[in-house]
């Protein structure tokens, strides 16, 4: 097991250990937590270090799981405050395996032509959709965080690397 998956394993822990999501206090099951930890597994970042997060929601009688690697940002020196993308391969035949019934798979790339940054990929999400332990389930990954989320990961002039 690589470091990448060590650090993205305790994370994923550690929001566990707090037993809810987001400000409203939603408390998640054993299970559904169990399914996140396991989905977070699948990515491979192209880094050494990497920080998973997700954002969990009760949608339509079942379950909406969206999961990203964390923006790194750089403290220190000419580029400080820089936020750095993790790229990453993720795994999709390995979290489709997660699944006991798998309704459908999906690639979904979306380009905002309003936008006037260079980011020619614009809003990039696989997703799996069906059934874990009789819960509907859907699971997206996305290729950045959500705008609102902070940084995951602080990298310093020195090398260091550490949780945000």
């Amino acid at each position: 097991m690589s470091h990448s998956h060590l650090s993205l394993r305790h994370f994923i822990l550690q929001l566990d250990s707090n037993r809810s999501d987001g400000p409203r206090g939603v408390q998640l099951s054993e299970w559904l937590q169990s399914f996140i930890q396991e989905a977070a597994e699948c990515f491979e970042p192209d880094r050494e270090s990497a920080r998973a997060g997700y954002v969990c929601s009760c949608v339509n009688d079942g379950w909406m799981v969206q999961l990203f690697l964390g923006l790194t940002e750089v403290v220190g020196g000419p580029e400080d405050g820089a936020s750095i993308p993790a790229g990453f391969r993720f795994d999709l035949e390995a979290a489709r395996s997660l699944f006991d019934e798998v309704g459908d798979v999906f690639l979904d790339g979306t380009s905002d032509k309003s936008s006037q940054t260079d980011d020619l990929m614009g809003e990039t999400m696989a997703a799996i959709a069906g059934k874990v332990g009789g819960h509907s389930v859907t699971l997206e990954v996305l290729h950045r965080p959500p705008a609102d989320m902070g940084p995951g990961l602080l990298q310093y002039t020195d090398g260091r690397c550490e949780m945000a």
